[in-house]
């Protein structure tokens, strides 16, 4: 580990591990830790595409190419690169 590196459980770090225990137990996890520290450096694009990932169902999976059509959808465009998602 790096000399630089501090090992300390954040408010969020300790949700994040709730989540995942409730998760990996096969049980649904009944809230969602916040993710807004996680990306602090966003832009309105991704802060677009977080939204859209926010919506996805327990269980379920989608494409960059369905993330992609919904950003382009919503844009009012024809389509979008899936490579930009």
């Amino acid at each position: 580990m790096p000399k630089d590196c501090v090992r300390e459980q954040t408010p969020i770090l300790a949700q994040m591990q709730q989540w995942l225990e409730i998760y990996f137990s096969g049980e649904i996890p009944h809230f969602t830790p916040p993710l807004a520290p996680l990306h602090t450096q966003s832009t309105p694009f991704r802060e677009s595409v977080w939204t859209i990932l926010r919506t996805i169902p327990y269980g379920r999976t989608i494409t960059y190419k369905e993330i992609a059509q919904t950003l382009a959808c919503q844009r009012g465009i024809a389509k979008m690169s899936a490579q930009a998602c």
